[in-house]
């Protein structure tokens, strides 16, 4: 009858275990499904929030688009406008280009002329080998001073005598008055007028340095017309090409660039519709499918480890059998709260059953104990053991807080915290 009594004891104790892990099984499939469905408004409220900052991004990326294309067109219409001053005209620089060369012919052209005269009065001019040569002539001559002034003398009376002959007394008398003139001026002689190399020499220099001082001249005469009239207007047109030029190279840059961030543009336009094109085909719910059951099986792994270890071995290779999983899950609940409710039915008929027949035996052993602490109402050894145990523990345990408080010190509430759980589980034991 004892052993009976023990066997509905264990089953009782199994039972209440299986109830316990069937109770917990439960509320872990409650927090499982929770969790779950926490994950999904999550996950929506994720997508609607991504959705909500794509439109966004979407709206900026058109208006930066948009403006960017205005200030583009602005910018071409100005470097394409003729009154534009951010570029010099092509047709204004060939204009400008054909003055200057103008010009420049124009300034060489009367250089060129002006050499050409010099020239040629230098061919007419005697060379140096020529005056050599009539120098030697005349000296070979040897006519003295005295017969050359006779001659000149004789020849410059011809001259007066021609002019009295054909004029009238008037002019015989200024005649007759310029000689008395003259000859009353006393006339200096100068010793090397009769030496016609030297006068030879000295006229061939002459005209030499005439030549020199013409050409320098014509030289310097080019040079200020250059600085004065095309040097100018050059510099001018190449200060507007070079600042034309920076501009142009400016521009490029900004086009350019625009041109990239328009094709990064277009590519991510592309791919958002690509996107929205696997979404409509399906291919996006299959990838949030594919991530909502990777987090349902780290889920169910983290959960197993609550499980009974008489339950089966975890397998979950694909989504068949994590659907799978979670029928027996299901399963499992729903039988346990079968169980549950036919125990809990059939529980009083049991204990029925236990105390039925007994009463004669039970009857017999409280007559004959002398006081409720005597066999078989006291505890059994094992249980004694047990507490002493325990209470040995309790002590360790204590001395080991004190020990610890006073190398730690604790504050007040962590003390008064500890204090009560210390008093509760002593008085526990």
């Amino acid at each position: 009858m004892q052993s009976e009594t023990d066997i509905l004891q264990d089953e009782a104790k199994v039972l209440r275990r299986r109830l316990q892990a069937m109770k917990l099984a439960c509320k872990n499939s409650n927090e499982t499904i929770k969790t779950l469905n926490q994950e999904i408004k999550e996950a929506d409220a994720s997508l609607c929030s991504r959705r909500e900052r794509l439109s966004e991004l979407s709206i900026d990326a058109d208006t930066a688009v948009l403006s960017s294309n205005n200030a583009a067109q602005l910018l071409i219409r100005d470097l394409l406008s003729n009154d534009s001053g951010l570029i010099v005209d092509t047709r204004s620089v060939d204009s400008c280009s054909k003055e200057l060369a103008a010009l420049r012919s124009q300034i060489l052209h009367a250089q060129e002329d002006q050499v050409r005269q010099i020239n040629a009065f230098q061919i007419a001019l005697p060379s140096a080998d020529d005056v050599n040569k009539e120098i030697s002539r005349l000296e070979s001559v040897a006519i003295s001073p005295e017969a050359l002034m006779d001659m000149a003398l004789v020849q410059e009376l011809e001259i007066l005598c021609e002019k009295l002959a054909l004029g009238d007394a008037d002019d015989g008398r200024k005649i007759l008055r310029s000689l008395i003139e003259e000859g009353e001026e006393v006339s200096v002689v100068d010793e090397a007028i009769g030496d016609v190399r030297t006068l030879l020499e000295r006229a061939w220099l002459a005209d030499q340095v005439a030549i020199l001082r013409t050409q320098g001249e014509i030289m310097a005469t080019t040079i200020a017309e250059f600085e004065e009239k095309l040097i100018p207007p050059m510099k001018e047109l190449y200060q507007n090409l070079a600042l034309s030029d920076s501009r142009v190279h400016e521009a490029e840059a900004l086009i350019s660039a625009l041109i990239e961030e328009v094709e990064e543009i277009v590519d991510d336009v592309q791919e958002v519709k690509n996107a929205s094109t696997k979404f409509s085909n399906g291919e996006s719910s299959s990838t949030e499918d594919a991530v909502l059951e990777s987090q349902v099986k780290e889920l169910i792994v983290r959960l197993n480890k609550h499980r009974s270890s008489d339950g089966a071995s975890l397998v979950l290779l694909d989504k068949n059998d994590i659907i799978l999983h979670l029928q027996r899950t299901e399963d499992r609940l729903q039988c346990a709260m079968a169980k549950e409710m036919e125990w809990t039915t059939s529980l009083p008929e049991k204990l029925n059953e236990v105390t039925h027949g007994h009463s004669t035996l039970l009857s017999a052993v409280y007559n004959n104990s002398a006081v409720n602490t005597s066999p078989p109402f006291n505890v059994s050894p094992q249980i004694a053991h047990l507490a002493q145990e325990a209470g040995q523990r309790a002590a360790v345990l204590g001395s080991d807080i004190d020990r610890f408080t006073k190398e730690n010190p604790l504050d007040e509430r962590k003390e008064q915290k500890l204090k009560a759980f210390v008093d509760k589980w002593t008085n526990t034991r």
